[in-house]
């Protein structure tokens, strides 16, 4: 669901010029806006080594963000075998945010905390970007060398004011504070990459390529009470840097022919990163890796219509400023948050295959997919919860965390009937550490999905579709093994779309979602219905006119159900319900198709 009520805006231009066909430029500029009124409900269910905690949180706020982009380049060919590419661009972004969150923690049915919180955000964004490359081919186009080079620069700032109103069950009255903080955050990223194609006989390429890169963010941050700048609170004001500099050089080899696509990648990255904070020179926090990340591609056309495909990647995930930074984010009583400057990469393992049979005589199909992710050192939370019930969390890498997904879509038709079956399966795991109270808890989450769907083949006048598909959640938790839970939801749908003629079309749309109450509570059942009717007019049908009914039972809701890390979480926001919009569409281009032209819409 698309929670929120939003209005929102963009408009912009394009312009491209062409002198000749080797030589081209263009400018383009968009300007879009949102508001958006967001009322959300959060309901959690914790669990720490001896039990569990129940928290009820509700959100009212109202957010709104302004955007300014432009985007440039040139394409120019100096002569038949080398070539200039540039592109840049820029943006502007301005937000703000009013919100106000109620938030009660229990044990049984026993209140042990509370905040109630508003706050006051609002911060502008400015960024730029250029990349650069050139491109030149030797030996009658058997060689290609490319170098290309790519410069960022963004400045942040953002203030904060919050009023807390918050109490535990061990003091005897109600704390209150008010506070601000503002930061300003700078970035500069700077790269260049060098890289030569070599031809090898008929089928073969080899490519040694190269990059370097150069990235250095400052953060400078306050808080303290509002109104006085005597009053800044020097341990929760820093002033961080970090710069990562980094070397990564390899080479691919490709072999290509009309049934096989092969391709062997071998990089190594060496990488180092250096934090300093209120000046401390960051000698103890200097840190340099070294990974060797390997790669292959490979797809095979075994047969016609038959094609097997396998993919490997590996990679690294630098953690972000935002992680290491190791001061308290506590703007929220109930919570307070620690960044961690020893945090190492994440390395992140991943392999994929597709398995494809097409049959064109008797169109059964069949697509199987087999994933799974590894990931060393993932960075994860290490939560400490104290005897009131309020938490501190703090960024670790945990050993492992790992995944992965298998599927099954099978598709044919029956001609006998006159219809056509699709059918699919499809499993997630996904095994994650997280650490409580000094306890690892390991969450293991088993999803098992399946769906079919029955529609008619022949679509001259009536295209009718009907379905449904179900998931069944097992989430277990090692910290509390009787807290394991299953939750199911299921879906069952229909679509009928009706064309009498070239000037007509008629459609409507059922479906029915709904969430049992295991591990919730609550069973809940969402009907949709939709419907609507379009007339074509002018010749080729280049104009026009809808008129659509949407949640015409005005029963749409929006909820989200959620197993991760420690907890259980339920969340409900506001949404649009049953509304109407008439529609006029008109294509400029004289001939015949969809989803061309200017599209003018108005709805109520």
């Amino acid at each position: 669901p698309v929670s929120g009520l939003t209005t929102s805006g963009a408009g912009g231009a394009n312009f491209s010029y062409s002198w000749n066909k080797k030589r081209r430029v263009f400018f383009s500029y968009m300007g879009n806006g949102m508001d958006k009124d967001l009322v959300r409900n959060t309901k959690t269910t914790n669990f720490i080594e001896d039990g569990s905690y129940y928290q009820e949180s509700d959100l009212t706020e109202t957010r709104r963000d302004t955007t300014h982009s432009i985007n440039f380049g040139v394409r120019y060919e100096l002569d038949s075998t080398q070539s200039i590419f540039l592109d840049g661009g820029g943006s502007l972004t301005f937000s703000n945010a009013w919100g106000q969150t109620l938030t009660n923690s229990f044990v049984d049915d026993l209140k042990l905390n509370y905040l109630d919180r508003n706050n006051n955000q609002g911060g502008e964004n400015g960024r730029l970007n250029a990349r650069a490359s050139w491109i030149k081919k030797f030996n009658g186009n058997k060689t290609v060398l490319k170098i290309g080079a790519n410069g960022n620069v963004s400045q942040r700032e953002s203030r904060l004011d919050w009023n807390n109103k918050s109490w535990f069950s061990s003091a005897p009255e109600e704390t209150r504070e008010t506070f601000f903080q503002s930061s300003t955050q700078e970035n500069r990223r700077y790269s260049g990459n060098v890289s030569i194609t070599q031809k090898l006989g008929k089928k073969y390429y080899l490519t040694p390529q190269f990059k370097v890169s150069s990235n250095l963010e400052k953060l400078i941050k306050e808080q303290g009470a509002p109104y006085s700048n005597d009053a800044i609170i020097d341990s929760l004001s820093p002033a961080f840097d970090r710069s990562h500099d980094f070397f990564n050089g390899g080479f691919n080899l490709k072999r290509s022919s009309e049934s096989t696509q092969m391709n062997f990648t071998l990089m190594a990255e060496m990488n180092q990163t250096k934090t300093s904070l209120w000046g401390d020179g960051g000698m103890d926090n200097e840190k340099e890796t070294f990974h060797l990340l390997p790669g292959f591609y490979i797809d095979w056309e075994y047969r016609s219509g038959h094609r097997l495909n396998l993919n490997y990647t590996t990679s690294l995930a630098q953690p972000t400023m935002s992680q290491l930074l190791p001061i308290a984010d506590n703007n929220n009583s109930l919570n307070v948050f620690y960044g961690n400057r020893n945090l190492r990469p994440e390395l992140q393992n991943n392999i994929f295959a597709h398995w494809i049979i097409f049959d064109q005589f008797s169109f059964t199909s069949l697509f199987t997919t087999l994933s799974a992710t590894y990931t060393k050192d993932k960075i994860n939370w290490s939560r400490i919860v104290n005897e009131n019930l309020g938490q501190t969390a703090t960024l670790v890498n945990v050993d492992d965390d790992y995944s992965a997904r298998a599927g099954v879509d099978f598709s044919t038709p029956i001609k006998r009937l006159g219809i056509k079956i699709n059918a699919g399966l499809k499993e997630n795991w996904n095994r994650g550490i997280s650490i409580v109270n000094g306890l690892e808890n390991t969450n293991t989450n088993l999803t098992h999905g399946g769906s079919i769907s029955i529609e008619n083949r022949t679509k001259k006048k009536w295209d009718i579709i009907a379905g449904g598909s179900i998931n069944l959640t097992d989430a277990k938790y090692s910290l509390q093994e009787s807290l394991n839970n299953r939750y199911t939801n299921y879906t069952y749908y229909t679509e009928i779309r009706f064309t009498p003629n070239d000037k007509w079309d008629f459609f409507t749309s059922a479906d029915v979602v709904n969430y049992n109450n295991q591990s919730f509570g609550e069973s809940i059942t969402v009907p949709l219905i939709s419907a609507e009717i379009t007339y074509f007019f002018l010749k080729n049908k280049r104009a026009s006119l809808s008129l659509q009914g949407a949640d015409l039972l005005n029963k749409n809701k929006g909820i989200q159900r959620v197993s991760e890390m420690n907890y259980l979480r339920e969340t409900r926001t506001n949404i649009i319900g049953r509304y109407v919009m008439l529609s006029l569409k008109y294509r400029l281009n004289k001939f015949g198709g969809e989803n061309k032209g200017i599209v003018i819409k108005g709805h109520r």
